[in-house]
C-alpha cells in the first residue's frame, strides 16, 4: 500500500482562486460598518434582550446541561469579567495575557495588570 505524500509540486497545485499578493488583504474594506448598529438595533443598544435570552436558556431545566453550562459561562464571562489567563514561563515566574473586551476596557485590565 503506497502512501500519498504532499510535495512542493502537488501543494501548490490545489490553491483555488486567485492568492493574494502580500501585503494585501483579502477583505479590505472589513466587516459592514452598519453591521454592529443593526445587531444593536434588533437587541437593544446594551444587550440586555440576549443576556434575558441567555438567562432563560440556563434556568430551563429542560435544556441539556452542557447547553445550560454555556449560558452561564456566557452570563457570568460579561457580567463580571473573563478569569485572567496566566502560563507558567520558566524561572521569570508567571505571564500575565491581557484579553482587549470588544466594548474597548482596555485601559481598565492594564491597570489591573
Amino acid at each position: 500500500m503506497s502512501t500519498a505524500q504532499n510535495n512542493g509540486e502537488t501543494a501548490a497545485a490545489t490553491v483555488v482562486g486567485r492568492p493574494f499578493p502580500k501585503g494585501v488583504s483579502g477583505n479590505p474594506g472589513g466587516r459592514p460598518k452598519g453591521l454592529a448598529r443593526y445587531v444593536r438595533e434588533l437587541v437593544g443598544d446594551d444587550g440586555r434582550r440576549i443576556a434575558d435570552f441567555m438567562l432563560g436558556v440556563l434556568d430551563d431545566e429542560s435544556e441539556r446541561t452542557e447547553t445550560r453550562l454555556k449560558a452561564a459561562e456566557w452570563l457570568a464571562e460579561r457580567g463580571f469579567g473573563k478569569a485572567p489567563l496566566t502560563m507558567d514561563v520558566g524561572e521569570g515566574g508567571p505571564a500575565t495575557i491581557v484579553v482587549q473586551s470588544a466594548f474597548g476596557e482596555l485601559d481598565e485590565a492594564r491597570d489591573a495588570a
